[in-house]
């Protein structure tokens, strides 16, 4: 196993965190979720992102330790990433049970509220992961154009499927734009996993599947928590299944620091 991973306990933590999913996913699905809502809907849910939170600054600061002064944005740059996803974990979890806030047709628009968070700190790591491509596998603008239009054409088909009528022009906005940033994600993430076949990291097949898998849970609150049902949504059924696959994609994404580290460390000496 990776040393830092080792020394941060990263399998213990990444154990904890599914276990906590899997118990609200088997105990929140019928009566207990009533009666126990505090626990499954809001405590669970904040010790899950306050581990995430302590696991990647643990990371962050043994990343910085051993990573050469040219990484050093990059890694800080990926926990201030996890801090803004984490702001919209907080949104989610709807501690004052307001719905309808933006929209006369979707019920849980905190949702599309919390898109602002989710896509500063998703973008942020796209960004991030854009410069890995260009820095250690040369990704070109002509590769990153084609890219973009993939993106594009899969986030435009997935979203035809999604949309609703008579939704505010702000659902529409900022759910449509987050569609194709989600795409993106996954979309460069799939060329990271491609081209690191002739390194053949491990971390970095890791970090790959976390930013695809990334795009899967949202895609999950897209399709069966907000526009299902017409609206109304499949909760808290959808919350449960989006949140095991959420945990799983950012305990993959906290290894992004480490797999920079790793990957230009082994070109260093292919060169």
């Amino acid at each position: 196993m990776e040393p830092i991973l080792a020394k941060q306990h990263y399998k213990l933590h990444v154990l904890s965190l599914l276990g906590i999913a899997f118990i609200m996913a088997i105990f929140g699905n019928g009566a207990l979720w009533q009666s126990h809502q505090a626990l499954l809907q809001w405590w669970l849910p904040a010790v899950s992102v306050l581990l995430l939170l302590h696991l990647g600054w643990r990371i962050r600061q043994a990343s910085l330790s051993v990573g050469t002064t040219a990484l050093y944005l990059d890694i800080k740059l990926c926990w201030v990433a996890l801090l803004l996803c984490s702001g919209g974990d907080l949104i989610n979890v709807n501690p004052l049970q307001i719905y309808h806030r933006q929209d006369t047709v979707i019920k849980h628009d905190y949702l599309i509220d919390s898109i602002w968070l989710f896509a500063s700190g998703y973008g942020l790591l796209l960004w991030l992961l854009v410069r890995m491509l260009k820095r250690e596998f040369s990704l070109t603008i002509t590769q990153t154009m084609l890219l973009i239009a993939v993106a594009a054409v899969s986030a435009l088909l997935s979203y035809y499927q999604l949309y609703l009528p008579n939704i505010s022009l702000y659902s529409l906005f900022l759910s449509a734009s987050y569609s194709f940033l989600v795409a993106l994600l996954a979309v460069f993430g799939s060329w990271l996993l491609i081209q690191n076949l002739r390194l053949g990291l491990r971390l970095n097949y890791a970090v790959a599947l976390g930013f695809i898998l990334a795009m899967v849970a949202d895609a999950i609150i897209g399709q069966f928590w907000l526009f299902a049902k017409n609206g109304e949504g499949y909760f808290p059924i959808a919350r449960h299944v989006n949140w095991i696959i959420y945990i799983g994609s950012q305990a993959l994404l906290l290894l992004f620091p480490i797999a920079m580290i790793r990957t230009h460390t082994k070109n260093q000496h292919l060169r």
